[in-house]
């Protein structure tokens, strides 16, 4: 054997020893592939299901979502219909208000002034209105007595009363 045939013996060994080194792996590599192959498959066939499933939840969704969507229609137009009811009873009130509640506020204040009215009178003129007519009165009195006694002078016929400032009962007026 030459040394040509040993390098090449050498080479030949190191080349086989390289492919058994290389196989390990390999064969490791083929062994997590075919696991991977197997969990790709049941995965597909366990996501199946599921998607099926999702697909019907989906659905079901949609359909309460246009459910829901004529419910909040329906809210809405139950909302204007509040809205017109609440517009429609605020000029209702300021119509009640302006045909019954002015004219009964008017009404108690006329009752109230009557009953009023009705209490002075039945008191003893508590107000002193009655003396002061009568002090008008008597200032009448007194301006007319004086003007007779005064065209009684003139005509010269006697006075039936008395002197100026003298009532027909003959007593002076409070007033002098």
């Amino acid at each position: 054997m030459t040394l040509g045939q040993i390098a090449g013996l050498l080479a030949a060994l190191a080349c086989v020893g390289l492919v058994v080194f290389l196989a390990v792996p390999l064969l490791k590599l083929g062994r997590v592939l075919d696991e991977l192959r197997v969990t790709v498959r049941d995965l597909g066939q366990e996501t199946v299901p599921i998607l099926t499933e999702l697909q019907g939840t989906v659905r079901a969704t949609n359909e309460e979502l246009s459910k829901l969507s004529l419910v909040t229609a329906d809210v809405a137009k139950v909302s204007a219909n509040a809205s017109l009811v609440s517009d429609n009873a605020a000029q209702l009130s300021g119509i009640v208000n302006a045909t019954v509640a002015k004219p009964l506020v008017k009404t108690a204040a006329l009752g109230h002034g009557l009953r009023q009215a009705v209490r002075r009178s039945a008191t003893d003129d508590p107000d002193g209105r009655r003396s002061e007519r009568r002090a008008r009165r008597a200032r009448v009195k007194l301006a007319m007595a004086e003007r007779e006694a005064e065209l009684r002078a003139l005509t010269g016929t006697p006075g039936q009363p008395g002197q100026p400032g003298e009532r027909a009962t003959g007593r002076p007026s409070r007033e002098d």
